[in-house]
């Protein structure tokens, strides 16, 4: 996993025994991974801000993987966005994304706006 990956992760709490939470910790590494992995592919910089912004959107990521070239990584990735599609249809569970990377970018969106200690 890229550096930005694991900040992003480091900003949730611990999960302890709580098989529940690791799920979803694990699956936002997964995700926010792959996606950290992508981006360069379509020209941008993976920056925190990069994949915060296409996270709190999962509408544009289908869109967003079908910019990338085909790759090993753009492969990854769809094939994880392949486990949020709905069943018997075409597009994708935007709920279930939101519930696996919603903790992620609201925690970063909470530490974003705390005031700098002095």
């Amino acid at each position: 996993m890229g550096h930005i990956t694991e900040e992003l992760i480091s900003l949730l709490p611990d999960t302890g025994n709580n098989i529940g939470a690791a799920y979803y910790r694990d699956n936002a590494r997964r995700f926010f991974g792959a996606l950290e992995a992508l981006i360069p592919l379509c020209g941008l910089s993976p920056t925190r801000t990069w994949m915060l912004r296409l996270a709190a959107r999962p509408e544009s990521l289908e869109r967003f993987s079908r910019s990338a070239p085909a790759s090993p990584e753009r492969e990854v990735f769809c094939n994880l966005l392949e486990n949020y599609r709905k069943k018997g249809c075409q597009g994708l569970d935007l709920l279930q994304i939101r519930s696996v990377v919603g903790g992620v970018v609201a925690r970063a969106a909470e530490v974003d706006s705390e005031p700098a200690s002095t």
